[in-house]
C-alpha cells in the first residue's frame, strides 16, 4: 500500500502544477493595497500621489473691472486732448438746445444722432457768462434709452452720464453719451432766476432786495456747487455791508 502511494506521488505532484495559475509575461504581481487605520479599511491613492506630482491649484479670479473715471465736464472742455478716447462719467445740467452742428464737421448726423448742450456742476447758469457757455458737443444715438431719457427732460435737469470723448475739434471735445441717469437735486429754474435777479439788483446799488433774492434763491434743493457758490456770494455781500457801515 506505501508503496503505491509513492509510486503515485510523481503523478499528483505534476497534476497540481498544471492547474495553479501563471502569472502573465510583463505584469508584475499584484500587492494588497495600504491601510489607512487600525480597522484595515483601504485608502486609495489618489493620481496626484501615484505620479508624485503637486496637486492642481485653483484657478485664478479675473481680475475686477476697473471703475470709470470721474470727470468734470468743465475738466474735459478745457483739457480735451488728455481724454481723448476715453470712456468717461460726469454730471451735467441741460441747457436749452439749438440747432444740430452742420454734418460737414462731423460723424454725428442729425438723422442717426440728437445733438445736447448742457453745463457742468460748476458753472452756474444765472451768472451770463456761464449762461451762454454750455458745452456744445454733446451727442446721443436716437432710439437708444439715453435719447429717450434725455429727450424728454427739461432745461437745468441733471444728469449723471457715461461717456466718451471721440473727437476734439473747434477746440471742444466731441462725446458720445452711452447713458445717461437723472439724478436729485436738480438746479431749479427758480433759483436760477432769483439768483440772476439777485446779481442785477445787487449791481443796481439796491442791496436789501439783492439779499432778499439770494435767499429766495438758495431756500431750494440744488447740487453742492451750486448751493457753495451761493453761500460764498452771500458771505462776501455780508462782510462788504459791514465794511461799508464801519466806514460811516
Amino acid at each position: 500500500m506505501a508503496g503505491t502511494m509513492f509510486s503515485l506521488l510523481p503523478s499528483l505532484l505534476f497534476a497540481a502544477l498544471l492547474a495553479a495559475p501563471t502569472p502573465q509575461a510583463g505584469v508584475a504581481p499584484s500587492r494588497a493595497a495600504p491601510t489607512g487605520s487600525a480597522q484595515g479599511v483601504a485608502v486609495p491613492r489618489t493620481a496626484a500621489a501615484s505620479t508624485g506630482s503637486r496637486a492642481a491649484l485653483p484657478a485664478a479670479l479675473p481680475a475686477p473691472a476697473a471703475a470709470l473715471a470721474t470727470v468734470p465736464l468743465e475738466t474735459l472742455r478745457s483739457q480735451p486732448l488728455h481724454h481723448l478716447g476715453q470712456r468717461l462719467e460726469f454730471a451735467l445740467q441741460l441747457a436749452p438746445q439749438g440747432a444740430h452742428p452742420d454734418p460737414l464737421w462731423t460723424r454725428y448726423g442729425a438723422r442717426a444722432w440728437r445733438n445736447v448742450r448742457a453745463w457742468g456742476d460748476r458753472q452756474f447758469p444765472w451768472v451770463a457768462e456761464h449762461y451762454g457757455n454750455p458745452a456744445p458737443y454733446l451727442f446721443v444715438r436716437r432710439g437708444t434709452a439715453a435719447e429717450v431719457v434725455l429727450a424728454s427732460a427739461r432745461p437745468h435737469e441733471r444728469f449723471l452720464v457715461r461717456a466718451t470723448v471721440r473727437e476734439v475739434l473747434l477746440g471742444e471735445p466731441w462725446i458720445e453719451i452711452h447713458s445717461a441717469l437723472r439724478v436729485e437735486p436738480s438746479l431749479g429754474e427758480g433759483t436760477v432766476l432769483h439768483a440772476a435777479k439777485a446779481l442785477e439788483l445787487r449791481a443796481a446799488g439796491q442791496w436789501t432786495l439783492a439779499e432778499s433774492q439770494l435767499e429766495r434763491a438758495r431756500s431750494a434743493p440744488m447740487p453742492d456747487a451750486a448751493a457753495a457758490e451761493l453761500t460764498r456770494l452771500a458771505e462776501r455781500w455780508l462782510a462788504e455791508q459791514a465794511a461799508k457801515a464801519k466806514r460811516r
